[in-house]
């Protein structure tokens, strides 16, 4: 919400009209842009509570809370949809080059002490501006824009796809969906408080409810769980809950390339003398991730040039790394009992 205030500022520095009104809703509508997201964040969406996704719960909670104010987010919730006219507003919260993205990966990258990611967001602000209703970037801040997108590629590669992560938060969905598995079968013990609750409330019926059960959720209420079923008499739930809670996760190695069958079986050969096969199948598996800088299907970064001129940064030929933040990188991940880690406590 800061980043937005100063973004704002700075585009009526240069003479872009936003008025009073305007400036408090496009604050409100990042400060609310994600309130759908649930514990644990993208890990378990989905999984918590299927066909939802957080920008879809973002709206209904901030609906919700608009019939409370009175209409007082009506054009907060225009300019997080897209529906506001002056369509720069929208992007400063949703877009390749947006607010939230300037925010997480500065305070990401303090947070882990991965130094890539430390981006210069004041000096991308500085060089914003609006043309033909969209956000822009003027040519001189094209390096600023380079190392943003370079060090969200890193902050991925070294933090949300770092393969610790990558194996826990597949262990913390295999568990949810084994648990959910049972509890429709019947097992009324697995939830308990705000939880059980969500589960037994009717959207449909009772969106307020639902709503209100969903924002009570964080991942404080998902440890208790995890730590409650530690004792489970299912073998899967108990073996998923104790390697999360005590880290004895499975190990993983990162490869470049696919990972060949043959290796894959070898694993799963010597994983079966130390666990039973539904453990077997679960943490013996194989992940592939890939990723580009820059996303070339969803609206371009546009850069203003010095001659009034708009292009996409695809097109802008006075970069550094244009061409490689545009290529895919990929790694493969295999993910095995042995006997350092994942093994049957």
């Amino acid at each position: 919400m800061h980043l937005m205030r100063v973004a704002l500022e700075t585009l009526q520095i240069k003479g872009i009209v936003v008025t009073p009104e305007e400036k408090t809703a496009a604050q409100a509508a990042i400060l609310l842009h994600d309130i759908g997201h649930g514990p644990f964040s993208h890990a378990l969406e989905n999984v918590v509570l299927e066909g939802f996704h957080h920008e879809e719960l973002s709206l209904l909670i901030m609906k919700d809370i608009n019939d409370e104010l009175g209409g007082a987010l009506d054009i907060s919730i225009k300019i997080f949809t897209g529906d506001y006219p002056k369509t720069f507003l929208h992007e400063l919260v949703s877009s390749q080059l947006d607010m939230d993205r300037m925010d997480y990966l500065k305070r990401d990258s303090f947070f882990t002490g991965v130094v890539e990611g430390n981006v210069n967001a004041d000096r991308i602000i500085a060089m914003l501006n609006v043309s033909e209703n969209h956000l822009v970037i003027e040519e001189k801040g094209i390096i600023s824009v380079e190392h943003f997108l370079s060090a969200r590629l890193l902050m991925y590669w070294q933090v949300y796809f770092h393969k610790t992560a990558i194996t826990a938060e597949y262990l913390l969905v295999q568990l949810f969906k084994r648990i959910k598995i049972l509890y429709l079968e019947g097992d009324r013990s697995l939830f308990f408080g705000t939880l059980q609750a969500l589960q037994d409330t009717d959207f449909s019926k009772n969106k307020s409810l639902f709503l209100q059960l969903f924002s009570k959720l964080d991942d404080t209420d998902m440890y208790l769980h995890i730590k409650n079923w530690c004792d489970s008499k299912d073998e899967i739930i108990r073996f998923l809950s104790n390697a999360l809670i005590y880290r004895n996760l499975p190990k993983t190695k990162v490869y470049y390339e696919p990972v060949s069958d043959e290796i894959f079986h070898s694993k799963l050969a010597e994983a079966y003398q130390m666990a039973s096969k539904p453990i077997v199948d679960i943490c013996v598996t194989r992940h592939y991730k890939s990723l580009s800088a820059y996303d070339i299907n969803a609206k371009h970064i546009l850069i203003y040039k010095k001659s009034g001129k708009i292009i996409p940064w695809t097109s802008y030929h006075g970069g550094v790394m244009t061409l490689s933040l545009l290529n895919k990188t990929e790694k493969y991940y295999l993910s095995f009992l042995d006997s350092l880690g994942g093994k049957i406590a």
